[in-house]
């Protein structure tokens, strides 16, 4: 498995329309990607305009079909239209290979 955990600083009045987009963006990644794992977001405790996108494939060539798919072209257009995003902040960008998880030896 592959996985990334990215941070996204959401404008304060354009964080809902921002969600509904990663929603939409992930219902459409679980109907059209076999191979995208996970596609989940967190809220900062810390910092309620700070979402954390997890996502996880099973492998590195499913990450570029994800990248090159409707899906994720269509978000990103979305998210550039609406100007919900501030700078990506630095730090905290994690891509990794899986070692073990729990799934791993149910499977």
């Amino acid at each position: 498995m592959y996985a990334l955990l990215i941070p996204r600083q959401i404008k304060p009045d354009h964080k809902e329309h921002f969600i509904e987009i990663l929603k939409e963006h992930g219902r459409g990644s679980k109907a059209s990607e076999s191979e995208t794992k996970r596609y989940e977001f967190y809220q900062d405790p810390d910092d309620t305009n700070r979402i954390w996108l997890y996502e996880a494939y099973t492998d590195r060539t499913a990450l570029g079909v994800h990248v090159k798919g409707a899906p994720h072209i269509q978000a990103m257009e979305a998210i550039k239209e609406c100007g919900c995003e501030e700078e990506r902040p630095e730090g905290g960008f994690m891509r990794a290979d899986s070692i073990w998880s729990f799934e791993t030896e149910e499977g």
